[in-house]
């Protein structure tokens, strides 16, 4: 069994459809690798903002690198801010590190784009900001694995769609949705819509993010 790990995952890598969904795209930079293997050493290739430092200082490429990258990606659609801005002074430019800054200094607020946060949504994005800071930890063994972050987003959805009975929900659609056992297979639907009483409300009307493990075909 292989797995792939992409090394350039970021928001102009992910296209959308008619239907706002969500699609992973260009594998040029992506690596193959065994799944009882936990790193390759390769040559840094990626891009700046998005760039695992663990990756860029070792040259050990492993599955958490793409988390990284995701990460930054989930602060994007938080703050509408890009992944790099020099605008902003000194090492604050990486988006990265100046939302992580702002969260421990206890002002999300701030950063968040105002076009989306709203009272009723509020606790939910905090939720989606800490687990965007966990996806962006410095060491990768500190993060989440990329199957637990479409965990996490799936339930949130779920939570939101069924307030009621939320641990049990959760437990029932996850295990339904991952099927049992350990197995790597997900395939997570996170929506969110403005204009309702239902679905995670990070991003615009009727907006959908779909998450899909990398398949290139071979």
């Amino acid at each position: 069994m292989m797995q792939i790990i992409h090394r350039d995952v970021k928001a102009t890598n992910i296209l959308l459809d008619e239907n706002y969904t969500a699609k992973v795209s260009d594998f040029g930079a992506s690596r193959l690798i065994p799944l009882d293997q936990a790193q390759l050493a390769t040559l840094v290739q990626g891009t700046v903002g998005y760039l695992d430092p663990e990756y860029f200082l070792t040259s050990q490429l492993t599955d958490k690198s793409d988390v990284y990258s995701f990460g930054v990606v989930l602060m994007e659609l938080l703050t509408s801010k890009p992944a790099l801005d020099s605008d902003r002074p000194g090492a604050d430019r990486s988006l990265a590190r100046f939302f992580v800054c702002l969260m421990e200094e206890d002002r999300l607020n701030e950063i968040l784009d105002d076009d989306i946060l709203n009272e009723r949504n509020i606790e939910t994005l905090k939720t989606v900001a800490n687990l965007a800071k966990r996806c962006v930890m410095v060491k990768g063994e500190d993060r989440p694995t990329m199957k637990e972050v479409a965990m996490e987003l799936e339930g949130m959805r779920i939570t939101e769609k069924h307030p009621w009975g939320k641990a049990e929900i959760c437990s029932k659609e996850t295990e339904c949705l991952l099927g049992p056992g350990n197995s790597d297979a997900y395939h997570v639907d996170v929506r969110a819509d403005c204009g309702s009483s239902t679905g995670t409300t990070i991003g615009y009307d009727s907006m959908q993010i779909q998450f899909t493990p990398y398949d290139d075909g071979r």
